[in-house]
């Protein structure tokens, strides 16, 4: 569900490791489990998001030019 590929790659994907399925049994499980997928990743990031984000600032250059560059980190350093 993470990457664009399209149910027939996705078949020729199993297929090299000897897996025979059609792209329409793909579809059927991506409606089935991927709701189940998105609750389950949804229900382990609830409740960590930092209301604190420091901002940074630096000055670079770019072709001899100066630039300011701005970046926002989480308390988790991301």
């Amino acid at each position: 569900m993470r990457y664009k590929l399209s149910l027939r790659e996705l078949v020729e994907m199993f297929e090299t490791e000897g897996i025979a399925l059609s792209h329409e049994t793909i579809r059927l499980w991506e409606a089935k489990f991927g709701p189940l997928v998105e609750k389950e990743l949804k229900s382990e990031r609830k409740g960590t998001v930092s209301s604190s984000w420091p901002a940074d600032e630096t000055l670079i250059k770019i072709k001899k030019e100066w630039h300011y560059l701005y970046r926002a980190i989480d308390s988790r350093a991301n």
